[in-house]
Formats: structure tokens, sequence, C-alpha cells
């Protein structure tokens, strides 16, 4: 029985390793975290991203963006949403609610 069980924790360590290093690919609006210096994502399922170490760092409103990452583990200040690193993001050609259409 014992032999069950730390087989079973092996096998949930090694999925949850695996989900963090995945790529994990975003589209939304950049929107300041509840902390001053935070920039946060909200995916269309609602998933919230946080989004602060991306270098350049996108503008807050305007367009939407289109992003690349990876899930950090790292302790974030921000005390909101999952944090990614190596993100890579781009702007879309969608406006973000609020804010006058691209040109």
């Amino acid at each position: 029985m014992r032999t069950r069980f730390l087989l079973l924790i092996l096998v949930a360590s090694a999925a949850a390793q695996t989900q963090k290093t995945q790529p994990v690919t975003v589209e939304g609006c950049v929107a300041p975290g509840v902390e001053g210096g935070c920039l946060m994502v909200t995916g269309k399922d609602g998933k919230v991203w946080d989004i602060s170490t991306a270098n350049p760092r996108p503008k807050i409103g305007g367009r939407a963006i289109h992003l690349t990452g990876q899930f950090s583990g790292a302790p974030s200040y921000c005390m909101q949403g999952t944090k990614l690193d190596h993100i890579q993001w781009h702007y879309t050609d969608a406006a973000c609610p609020g804010t006058p259409a691209p040109k």
C-alpha cells in the first residue's frame, strides 16, 4: 500500500513538472496589477497571468497582445495571477475595451 502511495506521488510530481515547462500562449489586454509595477493579462478563458517580467513591457490598454511564456514557479510580489517568464509578445489588431480602435 505504501509503495502505491509513493508511486502516485511521483507520477503527480512528474505531471506537475511537465506542466511547468510547457509553453503558455495567451491573447488579451494588458492591465495594471493590484501592486505597483505589476502587469496582468486575462486570457479568453478567464485565467489571469502575471507578465511583469516581460521585456520590453507592453503598454496598458490600447491594443491587445498575443504572448507566449513559461510558468515561472518563482514567488511574485504581485499577489495575483500565475507568473510567467521568458515572455515573447506582440500587439494584435484587436482594441481593448474602453480604448479607441487601432489605426
